[in-house]
């Protein structure tokens, strides 16, 4: 459980770091529009500096978040059926008493995961790949034991 409150203490850190980023580029393209503003026209001043944030979000996005796609679209392999059949067991008794040790806990996991579930497709694709991964190794388990 000790890993749950980590991943959602980062995952509050991550986003009161980008709210407090957000502040300050705000704060930024105001004093950026009130300087412009001073030697040309109101429109073109908002104008450039629309088009100077607007670039660069791109270049943020090309740089931060599109080498990591690429490298992780190409590093993915599928996990061992094996490796996946150990997780499966190991943990398919410790979940439930978990949750019945910290209900409020599992509610903050099940909320984080339906807003990533809800908003991320790439999230819902590689849910939905693990899943039908852990029933076929659940499944080629079983036939083995037959």
């Amino acid at each position: 459980m000790n890993i749950i409150k980590r991943s959602v203490r980062d995952y509050l850190r991550y986003w009161i770091v980008i709210l407090l980023g957000l502040l300050g580029v705000s704060f930024l393209c105001a004093s950026g529009y009130l300087a412009l503003a001073l030697v040309v026209p109101l429109p073109v001043a908002a104008l450039i500096v629309g088009v100077v944030a607007l670039l660069a979000a791109f270049i943020a996005h090309r740089v931060l978040i599109a080498p990591g796609r690429q490298a992780a679209e190409a590093s993915e392999q599928p996990a061992p059926q094996e490796a996946v059949a150990q997780f499966a067991r190991e943990s398919a008794g410790r979940i439930p008493a978990e949750i019945e040790r910290r209900p409020e806990a599992a509610m903050a996991v099940a909320l984080g995961a339906g807003l990533l579930l809800g908003f991320s497709p790439r999230a819902r694709s590689l849910l939905g790949s693990a899943l039908k991964q852990g029933v076929q190794a659940l499944a080629d388990e079983a036939g083995k034991q037959r």
